[in-house]
């Protein structure tokens, strides 16, 4: 397929296609001012702009909301606070205090009768769900996308999307362990992603972009992950059309969802 087939199929066949988002959602918030003496002989931060987004699973949810999408979440979602000074991130404040545990189990069995062609596991660790509920969310479904924070082990069956970090911290146990390395994808930033077991020297680069803001980027990925695993796409095209989606998402403040004429735009360049 080209390009625009493939985006084609994601957008024309993700419509219909039952997308099932579970996890920690969150509320991103970003402060924006200066920071200025004070007479206290410390510096003050002067309030110019507050904003409030969806982040983690809300977030990952909000970027394919163009999909046949449903969240499954917690009502009172953890808070991370950043304050940023000419753009840039200078603290962050985290509440994680949440209470969602006393309605999990209706949140697993609404999401078994919606009977979603892919689950999105957007898994920040916060509370929602427990290590033995992750692992039967990975054995119970056929297609199962996991944004990794938990060892690996917890999430065997499922296709594993990580971070560097991530990948570093665990590599003994995603070498050596029971995971099937042939499903896991390790985001670089703005560097194409890799397979563990796969080359990545045939896809072409995607033009340089401005990062905005990096914060949620990994939802994003997820999500178009997800959808593209949802139509059937290979897993090295669904992982292309991710790249792209979330190049897309960095060069906008506050967690913007990208457009689909800009995911053209950028994949087909």
């Amino acid at each position: 397929m080209t390009t625009k087939q493939i985006l084609d199929r994601v957008f024309e066949q993700g419509k219909k296609a039952r997308v099932a988002v579970i996890g920690d959602a969150m509320t991103d918030v970003y402060v924006v001012g200066s920071l200025a003496p004070s007479q206290d002989g410390c510096q003050k931060f002067v309030v110019q702009d507050r904003v409030n987004c969806a982040g983690g699973a809300a977030n990952a949810a909000l970027a394919i909301g163009w999909a046949n999408v449903r969240l499954f979440s917690n009502r009172l979602r953890p808070v991370k606070t950043r304050w940023l000074v000419d753009g840039k991130i200078v603290f962050r404040q985290d509440e994680h205090d949440t209470s969602a545990s006393e309605r999990v189990d209706i949140l697993l069995q609404e999401m078994e009768a919606y009977r979603p062609d892919v689950v999105l596991l957007s898994d920040y660790n916060k509370g929602l769900l427990s290590d033995a509920q992750v692992q039967d969310i990975c054995h119970q479904f056929d297609k199962v996308v996991v944004d990794a924070s938990r060892s690996p082990s917890t999430y065997k069956g499922s296709l594993l999307k990580c971070n560097e970090i991530y990948a570093q911290k665990f590599a003994e146990e995603l070498v050596y362990g029971n995971h099937d390395m042939s499903k896991v994808v390790v985001t670089r930033g703005h560097l194409p992603p890799n397979l563990y077991k796969d080359s990545w020297h045939e896809f072409k680069p995607l033009p340089q972009v401005t990062c905005v803001n990096h914060v949620g980027a990994g939802d994003c990925f997820a999500a178009y992950l997800a959808v593209s695993i949802a139509v059937g796409l290979e897993l090295r095209d669904a992982v292309a059309v991710a790249h792209c989606a979330g190049a897309v998402y960095v060069q906008h403040p506050y967690n913007r969802p990208p457009e689909i004429s800009e995911i053209y735009s950028l994949f087909c360049s």
